[in-house]
């Protein structure tokens, strides 16, 4: 029976001699392995297929075991991600985040058009050749608090997390539970919120990842919105994002 899936390339593994085993991000399956049998040899036309931020429909034919690559069609190519070393790190991080929360058969539209979004927000970085270190930065920011959207981990800034009443210049965030809190809900661990801080996470969050280049701030507070936001994401989803 052959299948058709339109599907991200997470990661490729060796199998066999020649072969090797895909994890493929679906629009309609989620997670799924699959067989490119012959890949290694000199002359494989699917080599592209094997690669990671390959954005392709695959055509796949059940196996015995694992479904087997019998063709695939590139839609688009993510692969200058690889040529900028910090763009790279950056895309692992987020092929290897959606590997990690995503199971196999289940679907995940939203989660899917969000993937292609942060794909190609790095590859506009990548193409600016710039170097604003902020604006990857700010990347990546913007897709955790996407993904905290989608998954029911947002970070609520506008309520106490203990008692429910919270003003903007009260606000205290535990790390440990990844909540905010009011300075009487808190205890000694939890660190105060600067106004500023919780202003450009609003920012970020409202902002779309074309815009994120219109946003200005220091690197300091950007490394610090970045520091709430992967500390609240990591202690509400026991998945960590570098």
């Amino acid at each position: 029976m052959l299948t058709k899936e339109k599907a991200i390339v997470l990661r490729a593994s060796d199998y066999k001699e020649k072969d090797k085993i895909v994890t493929l991000f679906s629009l309609e399956n989620g997670l799924i392995k699959a067989v490119l049998k012959g890949i290694k040899s000199e002359k494989a036309k699917l080599k592209f297929a094997s690669m990671p931020f390959c954005f392709a429909e695959f055509e796949l034919t059940k196996g015995a075991g694992l479904s087997i690559v019998s063709g695939a069609t590139l839609i688009e190519s993510f692969f200058d991600i690889t040529t900028d070393i910090s763009a790279f790190y950056a895309g692992c991080s987020v092929l290897k985040l959606i590997e990690n929360i995503s199971s196999f058969g289940e679907q995940g539209n939203q989660l899917f058009v969000l993937t292609l979004k942060t794909l190609k927000a790095i590859m506009d970085f990548v193409y600016l050749k710039s170097n604003n270190q902020l604006l990857l930065r700010l990347i990546k920011i913007k897709f955790i608090l996407s993904l905290c959207e989608l998954n029911g981990t947002k970070i609520n800034l506008t309520k106490c997390a203990s008692c429910g009443k919270l003003t903007h210049d009260e606000v205290y965030f535990d790390h440990s539970q990844g909540n905010a809190l009011c300075s009487k809900c808190c205890e000694s661990s939890c660190a105060l919120v600067p106004t500023k801080i919780i202003a450009l996470i609003i920012l970020i969050e409202k902002s779309d990842f074309d815009t994120l280049t219109h946003i200005k701030s220091s690197e300091n507070d950007v490394m610090s919105v970045e520091t709430l936001v992967f500390k609240s994401f990591e202690a509400k989803t026991s998945c960590k994002f570098e």
